[in-house]
């Protein structure tokens, strides 16, 4: 099942997925937002479980936050072409078909605290690429619509 008319023009659209988000808008903390999904999340069909997802998830305890606490969402909702041979950065077009979607879901979060994870998802989170520029930066921006 595709999400709507986006993803008719999407290069993704024939690709496993969409991985939905997991977590609850209205009680979330904070919101996480990864790149795209990779190949353990399309198989359970939810964010933030494969092998960077297991060490983001002792990180974030260590920090005092869980599962529970947390919206977990994807900036591409399908899995990448590549992704089979370890290329999971998204393409362009798949990321402009997307982030009309991705706006919404964190629009509609009661939170203000978005934490993009990655370069792709810096990039559309904080308009800046390259996650190493506002490592440990505490930035205040609108998602424009």
């Amino acid at each position: 099942m595709k999400l709507g008319k986006a993803c008719e023009t999407c290069p993704y659209r024939d690709r496993p997925g969409p991985v939905p988000a997991s977590g609850d808008k209205g009680t979330a903390a904070l919101v996480l937002v990864g790149e795209a999904p990779g190949e353990d999340e399309v198989a359970v069909n939810m964010p933030m479980v494969g092998q960077a997802g297991r060490e983001l998830w002792k990180l974030a305890g260590a920090a005092g936050f869980y599962r529970p606490q947390v919206y977990m969402t994807n900036v591409v909702k399908c899995l990448p072409i590549g992704a089979e041979q370890g290329k999971y950065e998204p393409d362009e077009k798949a990321i402009e078909s997307c982030v009309g979607y991705l706006k919404k879901e964190i629009q509609e979060c009661r939170t203000n605290v978005v934490v993009p994870l990655g370069n792709v998802a810096t990039a559309v989170i904080a308009g800046k690429w390259g996650i190493l520029g506002i490592r440990g930066a505490s930035l205040r921006r609108r998602l424009k619509s």
